[in-house]
């Protein structure tokens, strides 16, 4: 079986800042990602249920904010951000200017088309495996993500990814992996045609902080 996408992270290093009861009060992890050859640095800063993630493969600054179940894609060179809101029933993200008005008129849209239904499911399996990680004891986890889509679907989809993963328990880790998932949009979707979501779980397997993960895509023929 062929891969048409791989990419490898692993954390580098882990540095906590704190004093007292506050032990992880701010934490920063560095990071290095291998694509097809080319290898990235990037950088996570964490607090508390919050994180800002930077690479020097994006120039967009990724913001996850569990508390708010919402991520942001803030691109500093064009002054420009979009809000991701998980669990949304429909699809309002959009990319807005940093300096746009809050009482400008928003500009009517038309009601959208019915579509079909894209149902994702994600299985989590434990391996079984452990070892040290920086200081931790890792596990072994292997979780697969397929989607696919109705005949009716506006936008047909079927693919796999696959993340082999070792992972740990921190205190500082968000652990909101899984509310991102709940109505997932994909960007190529049709303004005009919407589908109906779903994400199912499978396996009893338990993640964690990830430091170190090998991500397989497979595309619509299965490689």
């Amino acid at each position: 079986m062929k891969n048409s996408l791989r990419f490898i992270q692993f954390m580098l290093m882990l540095t906590c800042v704190g004093s007292g009861a506050i032990a992880y009060a701010d934490v920063k992890i560095k990071t290095r990602q291998t694509t097809s050859g080319q290898t990235y640095d990037g950088t996570t800063y964490i607090k508390g249920k919050r994180q800002r993630t930077e690479s020097s493969m994006n120039p967009v600054v990724s913001v996850t904010q569990c508390d708010l179940r919402r991520n942001l894609d803030i691109a500093p060179q064009t002054k420009t951000y979009k809000i991701d809101i998980w669990g949304q029933d429909e699809w309002n993200a959009q990319v807005t200017p940093a300096s746009a008005s809050k009482t400008a008129t928003p500009t009517p849209t038309p009601t959208p088309q019915k579509g079909g239904l894209i149902t994702t499911i994600v299985t989590t399996k434990d391996t079984g495996e452990r070892k040290k990680m920086f200081g931790y004891t890792a596990r072994h986890i292997i979780q697969t993500m397929e989607t696919t889509s109705t005949p009716d679907a506006c936008t047909p989809v079927k693919n796999k990814m696959e993340i082999d993963g070792w992972y740990i328990d921190a205190e500082f880790a968000s652990d909101c992996q899984m509310d991102r998932y709940q109505n997932w949009r994909s960007p190529s979707e049709k303004p005009n045609c919407r589908d109906r979501h779903e994400t199912k779980q499978i396996g009893g397997g338990r993640t964690g902080y990830p430091v170190y993960t090998k991500t397989t895509m497979f595309g619509d023929n299965g490689e």
